[in-house]
């Protein structure tokens, strides 16, 4: 990553990794840390915070949101795998 001169807006280039940063306290401004993931695994760990679910549509393959405590969010949390990206 490096920075743009106009703005100093962070550029992107390809994106592999995501950087999660997890127990972040807003009142103190304290991280417990970085951790380095696979997009998926990331993602999978910030959605887990958010306790939402994700699930690939069957007939437009778009990513949809599962209803809170729906059979197939139900199923997903139990499984621990917030995003779900089957293979098409």
């Amino acid at each position: 990553m490096r920075l743009e001169r106009e703005g100093m807006v962070p550029r992107v280039c390809e994106l592999t990794w995501l950087e999660a940063l997890e127990g972040l306290n807003i009142v103190s401004i304290a991280a417990a840390g970085w951790q380095s993931a696979a997009l998926t695994e990331g993602m999978n760990r910030f959605l887990k915070m958010l306790e939402i679910t994700f699930r690939r549509d069957t007939e437009s393959y778009r990513p949809r949101i599962n209803k809170k405590d729906s059979i197939k969010d139900m199923e997903q949390k139990k499984s621990g795998q917030f995003l779900f990206i089957d293979e098409a």
